[in-house]
């Protein structure tokens, strides 16, 4: 990734088996993948992206946005190739306090482009998950569309796609009504 800082610090397991063809190009053109791995304890280098993981930790959780949830830590684990300078998660999980996201998708070294969809698992109903109030109180009625019979919390199919410095972050709204 370009930059100046890595995106995160944690500790990390990785397998993979890696071929580099011969022959002229770089090697992020040249270069396949295919491995599995874990991260643990990992933070977020940038404030931004550590108080959005901290705010879904808090909502997830039924919590206000004022609420204090301390120092949040996150755990990943994935499958991945690469091939074509692309990225590709098959899948990729993502926990936080409150919360699990299970996406599948890629990730374009070169483009910098993210492009995932999956579920997003919160301990809370989406009406906990507004914090209460007057946007609880409307949410309430919509519980039982998102609610996972498994865990008895919410599950929510997500996109996120575009840039890597702007994620968009949405709703498939085709599955929800399924």
């Amino acid at each position: 990734m370009k930059g100046p800082n890595p995106p995160l610090a944690g500790l990390i397991a990785l397998q993979a088996k890696m071929l580099l063809t011969p022959g002229e190009g770089k090697v992020i053109d040249k270069l396949d993948l295919d491995g599995r791995f874990v991260l643990e304890k990992v933070s977020f280098t940038d404030p931004k992206v550590q108080e959005q993981i901290a705010m879904l930790s808090r909502r997830a959780q039924g919590k206000k946005p004022t609420d204090d949830v301390g120092k949040i830590q996150s755990d990943m684990r994935g499958k991945f190739t690469l091939h074509d300078a692309t990225m590709s998660f098959n899948p990729f999980g993502f926990t936080v306090p409150g919360a699990d996201v299970q996406i599948t998708g890629s990730y374009g070294l070169r483009s910098e482009q993210v492009d995932f969809k999956g579920d997003l698992l919160m301990a809370a109903s989406v009406s906990e998950a507004a914090g209460g109030g007057v946007k609880g109180f409307f949410l309430k009625p919509f519980d039982p569309l998102f609610r996972d019979e498994k865990t008895k919390g919410s599950r929510l199919p997500i996109t996120i796609s575009g840039p890597r410095e702007k994620p968009k972050f949405g709703l498939e709204w085709g599955k929800v009504f399924k």
